[in-house]
């Protein structure tokens, strides 16, 4: 039997959790019952459990420090956290922790058993326990929950169902393990903003629990799939129970939105899809429901969002097409800041748009990024990750909550590829340069030309100034001098050479025009240079 140990500071909560549960039929017992965070600590080292039942706020060692110090220790005790409401900022800590439940007082009974038996399973299945019997049955409801809630995924992420038109209610319900009836469906999607990852299993688990509760019972049927930062939900009711199934949605919603605000910065929202007659409309009111779910970029979160969302044509409107040649002048210009500025110009859009829908700024937001790659590819500049670009961008926007964290994403996501790949061009560009200039510098002393040193690079005489010029802020000539005079001033401070000699070293046929030259670069002449410097 796995062992048991029960910790409330609350004697009474202590033994009406030994009430509530049939342990023996669980393959449980309880082996202690203390009353506070020190004995529950000694309770534990002592007996080892299996599973702790503890309250979240105790006396001596609260439940966390429990939790903290039993985890330090390396033991793998599986831990149901109970508590109130008042106690929620501690929630997310527990959750860290890897608690395996968080349950509400008053306790349900139901709820505890529930978070009991998932306990024994998942250990007595890692343990190797089960018999072949229980096996199976194990392999049959994973393979019900499989089918049921691939079935969902199909719905809301492939948008139909290959076989709508040859497929019977009766066989979906076959095949999927559903109990569909005639009568209405309904789609809602529930998305969490601003939460962690790691804590989608239970967001979603709470998500389940207030569904079952709340409209389970007025359902013929219902599923649910827990989806990166949402929830989305298939609903099968009677025409009777569309008003009562509605008003639930709206109850579920508040007390969502009181749970998760205990929770930091997350916030809650339920998208609806519109009632429908047959299960063959179900993905029409799925993408209902994401309409209204990405509606809550423009109306805010903590809100139901139902309806049908009309979109104002802006991706249809000149203001879209205009920004599509701003940003794609500003990719032409290898200005960052220019580029910076043409995506500016989506906020100002969207202030002008002031009806614009959700669906069309998360989609405008897509389009700038699939302009942006056609813009690079026309000016042949690759984009480093060109195929995962658009869908990383997608990929994070599922997270953003509102325009702003949207156009925030946006704008990091095209600045930091442009400016890496204006980083890697103006290197390249710098190539030649550099291949210049060390030709110069070993040639200096002969007589070359602007079209030799062209011909070292690659490049045309013509395009070779334009792009020594702007890398060096001098022309080929210009540079050339430099190099010559500050060999000259070297060969004058540390050499006994005579000025002539120096001349024609440093690629000087006439010595006047040596000594124009040098006096012109240094305001001395080379023999006034020597006695100074020399």
């Amino acid at each position: 039997m796995l062992k048991v140990v029960i910790a409330d500071d609350e004697e009474k909560i202590c033994q009406l959790i030994k009430k509530l549960v049939d342990w023996e039929s669980m393959d449980m017992t309880v082996i202690a019952a203390v009353y506070n965070g020190v004995e529950a600590m000694e309770a534990i080292e002592k007996y080892k459990p299996d599973v702790v039942i503890s309250d979240i706020r105790m006396p001596g060692y609260d439940g966390l420090d429990v939790i903290r110090t039993v985890r330090q220790k390396g033991m793998k005790t599986e831990f149901i956290i109970i508590s109130g409401y008042r106690h929620f900022e501690y929630a997310q800590n527990a959750i860290n922790y890897g608690v395996s439940a968080y349950l509400l007082k008053p306790i349900k009974k139901e709820e505890l058993i529930h978070a009991l038996s998932m306990i024994r399973d998942r250990l007595a299945y890692n343990k190797a326990r089960l018999t072949m019997e229980e096996r199976a049955k194990r392999a049959i409801r994973n393979d019900v929950e499989r089918e049921r809630r691939g079935f969902v995924e199909t719905i809301f992420s492939k948008g139909t169902y290959s076989e709508w038109r040859r497929i019977s209610c009766e066989e979906i319900n076959a095949r999927h393990h559903f109990h569909f009836q005639e009568g209405y469906y309904k789609c809602l999607i529930v998305k969490f903003d601003h939460m962690p990852e790691n804590q989608l299993t239970f967001f979603a688990e709470e998500t389940r629990k207030k569904l079952k509760d709340g409209i389970g019972p007025l359902c013929y049927e219902w599923e649910f799939l827990a989806n990166r930062n949402e929830v989305d939900v298939i609903l099968n009711f009677s025409p009777e129970n569309q008003r009562k199934v509605s008003a639930k949605i709206y109850a579920i919603m508040s007390e969502m939105s009181i749970f998760v605000s205990e929770f930091g910065q997350t916030d809650v929202t339920i998208g609806t899809g519109e009632v429908c007659e047959t299960f063959m409309e179900l993905p029409y009111s799925a993408k209902i429901a994401r309409l209204n779910v990405e509606q809550r970029l423009i109306a805010g979160r903590n809100r139901v969002i139902e309806g049908r969302i009309q979109e104002s044509g802006f991706l249809d409107s000149g203001d879209f097409a205009e920004f599509n040649d701003c940003l794609t002048e500003a990719a032409e210009s290898l200005e960052p800041e220019t580029m910076n500025a043409a995506l500016f110009r989506i906020r100002e859009l969207l202030v002008k748009f002031r009806n614009i829908s959700g669906h069309e700024v998360l989609q405008m937001m897509k389009e700038a990024c699939n302009v942006y790659i056609f813009a690079m590819k026309k000016l042949n500049l690759p984009v480093e990750g060109e195929e995962e670009f658009v869908s990383r961008y997608n990929e994070g926007a599922e997270w953003c909550a509102s325009t702003g964290e949207l156009f925030e994403l946006l704008k990091q996501h095209i600045l930091s590829s442009y400016q890496e790949t204006v980083e890697k061009k103006k290197a390249e560009s710098e190539r030649p340069v550099r291949l210049a200039k060390k030709y110069i510098q070993e040639h200096f002393g002969s007589q070359i030309t602007l079209e030799e040193v062209s011909a070292v690079t690659g490049f045309t005489p013509t395009y070779f100034s334009t792009v020594f010029k702007k890398s060096t802020g001098k022309t080929f000539l210009e540079y050339l001098l430099s190099v010559r005079m500050e060999a000259a001033k070297q060969m004058l401070r540390e050499g006994n050479e005579k000025v002539e000699t120096i001349c024609h070293s440093v690629g000087y046929k006439d010595i006047k025009y040596f000594t124009k030259c040098f006096t012109k670069y240094t305001g001395l002449k080379p023999s006034e240079y020597r006695k100074i410097y020399a």
